[in-house]
């Protein structure tokens, strides 16, 4: 794959997600706050495209020729310390257990509204966000500067 192409689809895919953040915030600011918040400033602007050119640098390295190709990250996965992958697997599992439950179950009813929507994602990313917190809170403050192990996520 040719590395323009590749810089283009990590711009593209760094400025989506870059936006989608923004909208997510938006969402849970508004249900804090209770009235509907709209983007201002130019940050709003920024961050998206900031996002995507950091992508798009990242993107050829990413690629399948590149030196991080799906094959090094395996490996690395495998090398990595027990609790290093359970930091890893953990949160996925947690997500993607919460969206089954959601769907099979139903706990919102037939149709969600935009606060249970918001209830279903502080559910499904803050406790992945506190475990993968903690660990690296755990690995500086507790174990210190001295373990430099291979212990790495």
């Amino acid at each position: 794959m040719k590395i323009w192409l590749l810089r283009i689809a990590g711009f593209i895919v760094g400025t989506g997600l870059a936006v989608l953040l923004e909208l997510v915030l938006l969402m849970l600011l508004s249900g804090l706050f209770g009235k509907q918040l709209m983007p201002r400033g130019l940050g709003w602007f920024v961050l998206p495209i900031v996002a995507g050119i950091a992508c798009a640098r990242v993107a050829p390295e990413l690629g399948p020729l590149g030196r991080y190709a799906s094959f090094v990250l395996v490996k690395n996965f495998w090398s990595a310390s027990p609790a290093s992958r359970l930091v890893v697997v953990a949160p996925v599992f947690w997500v993607l257990a919460v969206g089954a439950f959601v769907v099979v179950f139903g706990p919102y009813g037939y149709s969600m509204s935009s606060s249970e929507y918001e209830h279903m994602m502080k559910v499904m990313f803050f406790p992945p966000a506190i475990l993968v917190a903690g660990y690296f809170v755990y690995k500086k403050l507790v174990l210190g500067r001295d373990n430099n192990s291979k212990d790495e996520t």
